[in-house]
Order: structure tokens, then C-alpha cells, then sequence
């Protein structure tokens, strides 16, 4: 999957608790790499409604600034 990819997040268990609006960004973060799932008994999930820990944010951060990082270097 290239950065920025689009990635069809109907493979995710909680897909449906996602809002309309948020979907296409959804995909676009998830087949960038900057989200990823977490990993439950039930399966894979989204978990949109779930409260962001501080690992999470600067996760995101951090592959944020990495994303970045690679694109000015790339030229």
C-alpha cells in the first residue's frame, strides 16, 4: 500500500460507528499508515468513539512528522 492510499475500511469490525463525514478521511489516514487498528477480542477496530490516549496522539504524531520528514527529504 502506497502513502496515501486509500484503504477500504469496510474490513473493519466497527465500521459503522464511523460518521459519514469522517469516512473518506478515515480511509485516507488508514492507508497512509498514520491509523492503524486495534486489535480486540472481536476483531479488528476503528474505535472512532473511543477517547485518544497520549500514546496514541504521539503516535500519530510521531508518524506525522516521520510522514513529513521522508516527503522533504525525498525532494
Amino acid at each position: 500500500m502506497s502513502i496515501g492510499e486509500d484503504t477500504n475500511i469496510l474490513s473493519f469490525d466497527d465500521t459503522l460507528t464511523v460518521r459519514g463525514y469522517a469516512i473518506p478521511a478515515m480511509q485516507w489516514a488508514c492507508g497512509s499508515g498514520l491509523v492503524t487498528s486495534i486489535a480486540q477480542n472481536s476483531g479488528m477496530l476503528l474505535a472512532p468513539k473511543d477517547t485518544t490516549t497520549r500514546v496514541q496522539a504521539a503516535t500519530l504524531m510521531m508518524r506525522t512528522l516521520l510522514r513529513e520528514m521522508l516527503q522533504i527529504a525525498s525532494g
